[in-house]
């Protein structure tokens, strides 16, 4: 039977009011304790999160782009990472050739070796986890990969954040002992700042009577400059070329490139210690330095009250060619009487100029390249205002301010003497050749232009050859011309084909094309300046070949050769005055005209 409940209404009520609170206050107590374990939960991983993050900024983290010197291209990766409980190293390589084996060097140091694939790509991993050593890192560390011939085949310098570390003055490793070695090389890259040792390696030590001799691998010029005034100075010397000196005396010698000088290394010679300077020591000049003008003597006009004029200093600082200071001569404007005159002294690490005028020359007064520890003096005849510069470094200026002086009164007008050439007694006309005409050039040939514009050497324009890129055929010429008012040259990439040299502003260069290919180049003094030619067409030989095979008529018959017997190129008849035994080669047209001055075939 169904069992009938016979509780009152009230008393269910209650019974149920009351489980119902119960429930309630467990549920509330069981959410208490997981809101408690919620909250300690999160309360951990708030701080396992800031744990993290401070080990993430306590690691060292370095990166290089491995750079193939020859080329300029990015083919590889080297990665360095160090943690408290670890420190890995790795460098990936790509495009290189296949079954290859090369070497890692880490600061000069070789850490092991690693062999190419059939696609030309490898890998390299050091772990200190796996008992790997790596060496000490940090930013500016050199990376190098190096073939079984000891040649660099592609190079980077690490950098990156080195935990609370600034990177933009890393602390230097240990100082290692200096290589014994006799050959440094200044490597690929030295003027772009993009490897770690300018000169390869930077420091080593030698044995008294020792010569050592630096190699240029770099694309541009550079020089080996003693800092110590006199003890050596190689000059500008360019690519493949080599810089020799004997070291005789005990010393620690600093020494750096005068046209770049953030390049610098120290050679400790013998016993090392303090270098001083020979008795009297011979600066020497680069080896193709802009000629210092000779004035040709004016007469200066004389003060009626003579005083004894007075001489100035003008300093060009140290710092000058790298522009970390603000004034480039010091004192940049400076106010002196007529017939006073001024003495630039360069006390920079590098070549300068004092040329007049403003960015381009007057022709007032100019120096000439002159270095370090020399100086140049002018004296000014005539009122006025006179800016100068540097040709080297256009950013550099200077101001002359001549006053009148009361007791001084000059000539109303100073005389400016033209220097005439002495005249020659004069030649009979017989006694000599009638003069060659000059060939006319191929008709289909030309000759193009381009144009280093103003601002090239500030970097202030777009382009610095104009146009930067020119197309021609076979046997065309191109001129360069310097409307800049800096020096610059045109310096073919591929070493040796061409080079203009140092040249100044309106000076040109020229150079014909005689073979069909793209031909690259860029200026030696300011690397950022690029330039392509592409020559298309087919290589003139024959043509050319007899040119240079026939030598003038005068100088075949200097050689002995019969006048009658003279050869002539193409396109030129002989015609001899056999009076005088006298050879001449001449257009067809011009033949008339020399018949009726007495010559005859």
């Amino acid at each position: 039977m169904t069992k009938i409940c016979k509780k009152p209404f009230y008393q269910i009520t209650t019974e149920s009011f009351i489980n119902s609170t119960s429930s309630f206050h467990k549920m509330r107590q069981n959410y208490k304790i997981s809101f408690s374990l919620f909250t300690i939960f999160t309360i951990v991983i708030f701080f396992g999160f800031i744990q993290a993050v401070d080990a993430a900024d306590d690691r060292t983290k370095l990166e290089a782009e491995m750079i193939n010197p020859s080329t300029g291209k990015d083919d590889g990766k080297a990665k360095f990472e160090q943690r408290d409980d670890r420190k890995t190293f790795s460098v990936e390589i790509e495009d290189q050739k296949s079954d290859s084996t090369f070497k890692i060097k880490l600061n000069g140091t070789i850490l092991g070796t690693f062999i190419t694939d059939d696609s030309g790509f490898a890998d390299f991993n050091l772990d200190s986890r796996d008992g790997d050593t790596i060496p000490h890192v940090t930013s500016g560390s050199r990376v190098e990969v190096v073939d079984s011939n000891q040649n660099v085949v592609l190079s980077g310098k690490m950098i990156g954040t080195d935990g609370t570390q600034d990177v933009s003055s890393p602390v230097p490793p240990p100082v290692s002992e200096p290589v014994s070695t006799t050959k440094v090389i200044i490597p690929f890259g030295a003027k772009d700042k993009n490897v770690s040792e300018f000169y390869v390696p930077s420091a080593i030590s030698v044995s008294l009577s020792e010569t050592i001799t630096w190699t240029n691998q770099d694309d541009t010029e550079h020089t080996v400059t003693s800092r110590s005034s006199g003890v050596f100075n190689s000059g500008l010397f360019g690519t493949s070329q080599s810089f020799s000196h004997q070291f005789t005396v005990d010393g620690t010698y600093e020494y750096f490139c005068q046209l770049h000088p953030w390049m610098t290394g120290t050679v400790i010679a013998g016993k090392g210690g303090d270098v001083s300077a020979p008795p009297e020591p011979t600066p020497q000049s680069p080896s193709n330095p802009a000629p210092v003008p000779t004035p040709t003597p004016t007469p200066t006009p004389t003060p009626s009250n003579p005083q004894s004029p007075s001489q100035f200093t003008v300093t060009i600082p140290s710092g000058a060619a790298e522009q970390t200071i603000t004034e480039f001569y010091l004192p940049n404007s400076i106010s002196i009487r007529v017939f006073d005159s001024i003495l630039w002294k360069n006390s920079d690490i590098g070549f300068h100029t004092v040329t007049s005028g403003q960015g381009s020359s007057n022709g007032l007064f100019d120096s000439g390249l002159y270095g370090p520890g020399e100086t140049f003096s002018h004296q000014f005849t005539s009122v006025g205002t006179f800016d100068y510069f540097c040709l080297v470094h256009p950013w550099m200026s200077g101001k002359v301010l001549v006053n009148p002086a009361s007791s001084l009164i000059a000539s109303p007008s100073q005389p400016t003497t033209t220097p005439i050439e002495p005249s020659l007694p004069p030649i009979p006309q017989d006694s000599l050749p009638d003069p060659q005409p000059i060939p006319e050039p191929n008709p289909a040939s030309k000759i193009l232009e381009v144009i280093i514009p103003q601002g090239a050497a500030l970097q202030t324009v777009e382009e610095y050859y104009l146009p930067s890129k020119i197309s021609i055929n076979t046997s065309d010429s191109i001129t360069w011309k310097n409307q800049d008012e800096g020096f610059h040259t045109v310096t073919s990439a591929e070493g040796g084909l061409f080079d203009s040299g140092l040249f100044g502003p309106t000076k040109s260069f020229s150079f014909q094309f005689n073979k069909a290919g793209n031909f690259d180049y860029f200026c030696a003094v300011h690397p950022w300046m690029t330039g392509s030619v592409v020559v298309t067409g087919q290589e003139k030989t024959n043509q050319s070949e007899t040119t240079k095979t026939i030598l003038s008529p005068l100088k075949q018959m200097n050689k002995g050769i019969m006048a009658k017997n003279v050869q002539c190129k193409t396109g030129y008849d002989l015609i001899v005055k056999t009076a005088k035994e006298l050879g001449a080669c001449v257009k067809p047209t011009s033949l008339p005209v020399l018949i009726q001055r007495g010559w005859g075939q």
